[in-house]
């Protein structure tokens, strides 16, 4: 189901995805082993936490700067986005086609 975003005063957006998120990993917890979730969001504990007393594991990926100490916490792991930024940063598609064009 689509959701608006909000503009906050100074022009960014947010989506307030965060009761979507606890509650889609609550419903599904029987349908996964890991969840991957990409946010720091404190408000997201509870939610991590409770899926874990059902079996399933919880990674969470996000800057550590922009990450909840709680929701760290009650993950089985942590993943800081600034240690990993050169293995999933996007290439430009010049780039790309430069290293094909070597491999060849």
């Amino acid at each position: 189901m689509p959701k608006d975003l909000v503009q906050l005063p100074d022009g960014s957006k947010k989506a307030n995805l965060d009761v979507e998120i606890a509650v889609d990993m609550m419903a599904l917890v029987d349908s996964y082993y890991t969840a991957v979730l990409v946010s720091g969001d404190g408000d997201l504990a509870y939610a991590v936490n409770a899926v874990s007393y059902r079996g399933a594991r919880v990674e969470v990926v996000s800057l550590r700067t922009m990450t909840s100490d709680s929701l760290i916490n009650v993950s089985d792991r942590y993943i800081d986005l600034e240690g990993i930024k050169e293995d999933v940063q996007k290439i430009p598609a010049l780039a790309i086609r430069t290293v094909r064009y070597q491999l060849f």
